[in-house]
């Protein structure tokens, strides 16, 4: 998923961690890399760099939102979830994933307020500030002081998500002096049996019908369409994982809410993809 309230360059390296709750709920993880517009891919930390000191100069108080639906009941909350002192990583989860042996050729290629109501509360979770919108009306809401607000989104946004969503939305904010880190949140599954995924991208204001994917998704106690799990890839590949399960999944925080866990997958989404948001199917039993 990316919803970015004002356009963005190149979205890459995309991960995400879904998972039913001990609760019943949805636990979701999400990171990706965002390059500013007109920056190569080289250049895109020199200018990201340099973007960031500029927007705590001249811009600090007016952050490019990244907008996140999940599926959201009447009168249900969402929780947002702070990662930045937690020990789980993206790049450790990836590590109880057999990966294919590497021959030299590979080896060396590796390298505002509209509607008149009170705006949204915002909150500081980790590097980010965060606001949670119960409905796409909320969304008029938003703090234009805080984040930078593009109305252009709302009818794509509304012909999606109408009713039965919520939205995080959230900005990395410099001031706090803190690293970037994973953003994490508790919201309602889509059904007892699956798991909503957010993958839309809306990247210039528009949604368009294909669009180019670089996603590692990540899930829970999911079934075998869902991806590939340890063992199939340890099958496949002839190799074995460096991490277990439990140590990919080391954290705190989620071993606060996630229910048992029998087994994870991992779904990589590469290319021009149509660009839709996926749907998930829990197993009922460790596949």
């Amino acid at each position: 998923m990316c919803i970015f309230n004002v356009k963005v360059g190149v979205v890459r390296s995309t991960r995400i961690l879904v998972s039913l709750t001990s609760g019943g709920r949805q636990a979701t993880v999400y990171e990706n890399a965002v390059s500013v517009v007109g920056t190569t891919r080289r250049q895109s930390q020199a200018a990201k760099k340099a973007a960031l000191e500029k927007k705590v100069k001249e811009d600090r108080n007016n952050a490019n939102a990244m907008i996140l639906p999940c599926p959201l009941s009447p009168g249900h909350d969402v929780i947002p979830l702070d990662f930045s002192k937690d020990s789980f990583s993206f790049a450790q989860l990836e590590k109880a994933f057999p990966q294919p042996r590497r021959t030299k050729a590979r080896a060396r290629k590796g390298r505002r307020d509209r509607s008149g109501g009170e705006k949204l509360k915002v909150v500081q979770v980790g590097a980010y500030s965060v606001s949670i919108a119960k409905s796409l009306l909320d969304l008029t809401l938003i703090d234009s002081d805080v984040f930078k607000v593009n109305e252009a989104i709302l009818p794509a946004l509304k012909e999606r998500y109408s009713s039965g969503f919520g939205f995080v939305i959230c900005a990395f904010n410099a001031a706090n002096k803190i690293e970037p880190h994973p953003i994490g949140y508790i919201h309602d599954a889509p059904d007892v049996n699956s798991l909503f995924v957010p993958t839309l991208h809306i990247h210039d204001g528009e949604v368009h019908k294909k669009e180019s994917f670089d996603h590692n998704i990540y899930s829970i106690n999911t079934d075998n369409l869902s991806g590939s799990s340890p063992a199939d890839l340890s099958k496949k590949y002839g190799t074995n994982a460096m991490l277990s399960m439990s140590e990919g999944l080391e954290s705190k925080i989620l071993g606060q809410y996630l229910a048992e866990i029998n087994n994870i997958r991992r779904m990589a989404i590469r290319g021009m993809q149509d660009n839709v948001d996926h749907t998930f199917l829990l197993s009922t039993m460790a596949e």
